[in-house]
């Protein structure tokens, strides 16, 4: 298995619904806990992170104040037809401001392109995304 979420193996944020130039969405993949995508109000948020063609076998989003989430995926060569994951998450644990750590533990091994991240509710008015996992092979 191989990290397919980060820069230097060719991932790359293609789209986010929020954008602040303090937390831009590329912090997501760069690593780094410290730094983090902030979202800028109402819900839901998306994320949605381009890979190299994979066959990919799991995914852990590290957040604060997410409440709920979800993914979609797209094996396509522009992201217009997404399948969802049918594991999704709609009332995660981590209402205290703490790092949470959510974990796919039953995500399909699919071949991908792109994963959306879906931020359907938060604990407060805002969410962070420190760093992104996704694991996989590739094709």
């Amino acid at each position: 298995m191989m990290e397919l979420a980060d820069e230097r193996a060719g991932a790359e944020v293609v789209s986010a619904s929020s954008y602040d130039t303090r937390h831009e969405p590329r912090c997501i993949l760069d690593m780094s806990q410290a730094t983090f995508w902030s979202s800028t109000g109402t819900f839901p948020q998306e994320v949605v992170v381009r890979i190299e063609p994979s066959l990919v076998s799991g995914v852990c989003v590290f957040a604060i104040n997410v409440r709920s989430i979800s993914l979609e995926y797209c094996d396509e060569a522009q992201p217009i037809k997404w399948t969802p994951v049918e594991e999704s998450f709609d009332e995660v644990f981590g209402d205290d401001g703490s790092l949470q750590e959510i974990r796919w533990l039953d995500f399909p091994r699919v071949r991908a392109s792109y994963i959306k991240v879906i931020i359907n509710a938060g604990w407060q008015d805002y969410i962070t995304i420190h760093g992104m996992s996704i694991t996989g092979s590739r094709n």
